[in-house]
């Protein structure tokens, strides 16, 4: 019964899951790996990389590819040149040459865990589902990639993108072992468990999010929804309280007030 109700009610999870999904994804250049780099980079190239990442967090992505492409002008094969120039073609909408650029720094550089990680990305983006799970699980079978951790969570908001909840909620769950601090970021998680009628669980994550600075209009109106469909009054009353002191001019206040709770 729960499960269908919220199969319903949370249409909205779908914009979160996608928005999460960009952030987690490119938070910046990933470096690619010791093993995957020149024996011996110049230190010009390595200012020019140094640069364009600046400008790749600083989004000016056109003048990150302009100092990419001077390093690659020096050393052709870097993989770490490739790896960013692949990165900064798929922020300026180039999903062919992303995907060229990436295909080529792989080839050179098969088991980067980095590498493999944000082409999974790229293909997960594109819908590309299947291509994408090969490379997360290239990426997890590094012994050394540290990053096990962001690469299961991207995984497990892949699989939710294509409704593979088990296997999404599975993934999400590995990484907050790895980092559990990331529950305060876990909306999708909560999407996930309740789409497999784990409303319990759900109602965990919930709690850990809105207690925390991470609590947000979305994640109080999850709860409500949650308490709503196991007849919890009183919870209901606590988590109103607190969506209408904190985020008094939000949808989900003016749904509450209504008594909207299906919307």
């Amino acid at each position: 019964m729960k499960q269908a109700y919220f199969a319903k009610t949370h249409r909205w999870c779908w914009a979160l899951i996608l928005c999460t999904l960009a952030w987690l994804s490119l938070p910046r250049p990933v470096q690619a790996s010791q093993a995957s780099r020149p024996a011996a980079q110049s230190p010009q190239v390595a200012a020019r990389l140094a640069l364009a990442s600046a400008y790749f967090d600083a989004a000016q992505y056109a003048v990150a590819l302009e100092e990419t492409e001077i390093a690659l002008l020096a050393a052709p094969l870097d993989v770490q040149a490739l790896g960013l120039k692949a990165l900064l073609l798929h922020r300026m909408q180039e999903p062919a040459l992303a995907e060229a650029t990436f295909l080529q720094a792989s080839a050179l550089a098969p088991h980067d865990a980095a590498l493999s990680h944000n082409l999974g990305v790229f293909y997960c983006e594109q819908q590309r589902f299947e291509q994408a799970y090969d490379r997360f699980a290239t990426a997890l079978q590094q012994t050394l990639y540290q990053d096990k951790a962001k690469t299961n969570w991207v995984w497990g908001l892949c699989l939710s993108q294509n409704q593979l909840w088990p296997s999404a909620a599975m993934h999400m769950e590995l990484a907050l072992k790895l980092k559990p601090s990331w529950v305060l970021d876990s909306l999708p998680l909560a999407q996930a468990q309740l789409k497999l009628g784990r409303a319990g669980e759900a109602e965990k994550t919930l709690r850990a999010i809105n207690a925390s600075q991470s609590i947000s209009a979305q994640s109080l109106w999850m709860a409500i929804q949650l308490a709503q469909a196991g007849q919890q009054s009183d919870q209901v009353s606590q988590w109103g309280k607190m969506l209408g002191l904190q985020f008094p001019m939000s949808p989900q206040w003016s749904a509450y007030q209504r008594e909207a709770f299906h919307e």
